[in-house]
């Protein structure tokens, strides 16, 4: 636990990236020169990707015994076409299922990706399988194709594989306490230097992944969302953070 007297500085940094014309578009500061700094979110053009990177790194006062903190959070979101778009109707998916076949030696998952037409922009994924029954089976990150891409769970050997290709979705039984995440990246080049950034990773059981498969097929196409919009306004006062 980290009490208030055993910190001597907190500094905070955001970053703000502009992934439509992949650049660094904003830098703000906040440290204890100056406590009273306000962040600023105005000037975001409508309609653009944009990539929140916020950190946090705290100092100790014995910096002998105590390693400083560092952490940071990003958040990817997309802006409003203009101020007459609905709030609520958000713009945000990056990546989606396409669909998920399960066999009883095999879980086949197709994804998609928002940018998959932006050669620019790099997702890779790492997903997982948690089995109510039989463990976690991890399988190593995979960069999507411009086109949608399979990943299939090797159930029997306890194996992974892939293979890019768009499989159609099937009607299979499915264990219903199994679950299923996808940890999304975006890898893109910004200002001449490589960056990655976390998205928010999905994680549902399957079959709460085949509704809403279900539901898109049948009601229109409405990707299972991976990230989701975050709306920050924020003023933070140092000395009300150490108390």
């Amino acid at each position: 636990m980290i009490k208030s007297e055993n910190v001597s500085r907190f500094d905070m940094t955001v970053d703000i990236f502009d992934l439509n014309k992949m650049r660094h578009f904003r830098q703000t500061e906040m440290t204890t020169d100056r406590v009273d700094q306000l962040f600023l979110f105005d000037g975001l053009t409508p309609a653009t990707w944009f990539t929140l990177r916020i950190q946090y790194r705290l100092f100790h006062h014995n910096s002998i015994t105590k390693t400083d903190i560092a952490t940071k959070q990003e958040l990817i979101f997309k802006t409003k076409d203009d101020a007459s778009t609905d709030d609520s109707k958000i713009d945000n998916q990056i990546i989606f299922l396409e669909s998920i076949v399960s066999k009883p030696d095999q879980l086949d998952v197709t994804i998609g990706s928002t940018f998959s037409s932006d050669k620019r922009i790099k997702i890779v994924v790492i997903p997982e399988l948690i089995l109510c029954d039989r463990g976690a089976f991890k399988a190593n990150g995979i960069q999507l194709a411009h086109n949608n891409s399979l990943i299939s769970f090797d159930l029997k050997n306890g194996g992974y594989k892939s293979n890019r290709h768009k499989h159609d979705p099937k009607a299979n039984n499915h264990n219903s306490c199994s679950t299923l995440c996808i940890h999304p990246y975006i890898k893109a080049r910004i200002s001449n230097k490589e960056e990655l950034f976390r998205g928010k990773a999905w994680c549902g059981t399957l079959e709460q992944a085949y509704n809403q498969l279900y539901q898109s097929n049948n009601f229109g196409k409405q990707p299972i969302p991976i990230l989701f919009m975050f709306v920050i306004a924020f003023s933070i006062h140092f000395n009300i953070f150490l108390n």
